[in-house]
């Protein structure tokens, strides 16, 4: 799993559930596929006492990421 597919696990468990502890929940059963370089972020959210809110913040990030990629990358052409 890379860590873009736990980041879509995660804001669907937040979408469809809306619980702190739904999240850690998806965020544990996560962990052991990722590759350890992605497990940091998704370790601290399943560690966390306001995952629902950190998910929240890491789907803005990750939307803010994509879109200021696309941009660079249309720059260049």
């Amino acid at each position: 799993m890379r860590f873009f597919d736990a980041a879509v696990c995660l804001s669907l468990s937040a979408q469809i559930h809306g619980t702190n502890k739904e999240i850690r929940e998806t965020a544990k059963r996560c962990l052991p596929t990722l590759q350890k370089a992605d497990r940091i972020l998704i370790n601290r959210i399943a560690k966390s006492n306001t995952p629902l809110e950190d998910v929240k913040t890491l789907v803005k990030t990750l939307l803010n990421d994509i879109v200021s990629v696309k941009a660079s990358t249309l720059s260049l052409a």
